[in-house]
Formats: C-alpha cells, structure tokens, sequence
C-alpha cells in the first residue's frame, strides 16, 4: 500500500491522500457526499499504517483541489480512535497562501 505523503511526528501519523477529481462530492438521491471509495481507501491506509506501529496515533486526511467550495469534514468510522479527515484547498493562489492553508490543516 503506497500513500500519497506520509507525515510522522514521535506521537502521531498522518496520511495524506490526495485526489483531483472535477468534483469531491457526488449527488447521491438529491444530496452530495463524500466519494465512499476514497474514503474507505484511506481507512485502509490508516488501519495498515496502525497495524505497524500500534503505539503511535494515526490518523487520515483526504485533499482534494477547492473547484466550487472550500470543504472541511471530520469522521470516525468503525468507532476507532482515528480521525479521518476530507478537505479541498486552493490551489489558484500564490505557493505562500497554500502553504499557509496546508500548515492551517495540520493544526485542524
């Protein structure tokens, strides 16, 4: 299982999976929601990830480029410690402001 960007403190790890789709969400019976496949890839990666290093909290975050609208979600699937995350950014804006959203996304 290979993961998009890896980040990895002494306490904590984070997997990012990054996608560019057109859209992040997709009408389902009227409503949008989140990409399942995406996210239970992610899950996947987040579990494997965990199985490795059981000590060390893992946690995922899903990023997609801004099209429409800015998206923050959290979820916690299974009922586990982890936290999944979606998030688009923007990426039509100079490398100091993306920067500056990818760093506001650690911290989220």
């Amino acid at each position: 299982m290979q993961t998009d960007v890896l980040l990895t403190s002494p306490t904590r790890k984070l997997i990012l999976d990054c996608k560019y789709y057109r859209k992040a969400l997709k009408q389902n019976y009227n409503q949008e929601k989140i990409i399942s496949a995406h996210l239970y890839q992610l899950f996947a990666y987040v579990q494997h990830a965990q199985r490795q290093e059981p000590t060390r909290q893992v946690d995922g975050l899903l990023l997609y480029p801004v099209v429409d609208r800015k998206l923050r979600h959290s979820y916690q699937l299974l009922d586990t410690a982890h936290r999944l995350r979606v998030a688009t950014v923007n990426l039509d804006q100079g490398w100091q402001a993306v920067e500056a959203e990818l760093q506001g996304l650690l911290e989220w």
